[in-house]
C-alpha cells in the first residue's frame, strides 16, 4: 500500500514539506496526504522537517520573516 500512495515527484525547491507532503519516518516516504496518520502503518506523519537548515528553508519558501 505504501508504494500505492508515496510522491512520485521530486521537489524543485523548498523541499516536499513545502509543497504539502508529510513524511511517515517508519515507512520513509512522502505522502500527499491530510490526515496526521500514516494511512499505511498508523504512525504519525511528519508535517515539518526536524533539521533548523530545513525548517528555515521552509519558511523562505512559505515567505515566512522573523525578526
Amino acid at each position: 500500500m505504501c508504494e500505492q500512495i508515496k510522491a512520485t515527484f521530486s521537489p524543485l525547491s523548498g523541499g516536499y514539506y513545502a509543497l504539502g507532503c508529510k513524511k511517515c519516518s517508519f515507512c520513509d516516504i512522502y505522502i500527499e496526504y491530510s490526515g496526521s496518520r500514516c494511512p499505511c502503518c498508523n504512525n504519525l506523519l511528519r508535517s515539518k522537517p526536524i533539521f533548523s537548515r530545513s525548517r528555515k528553508k521552509l519558511l523562505e519558501a512559505q515567505h515566512v520573516h522573523y525578526y
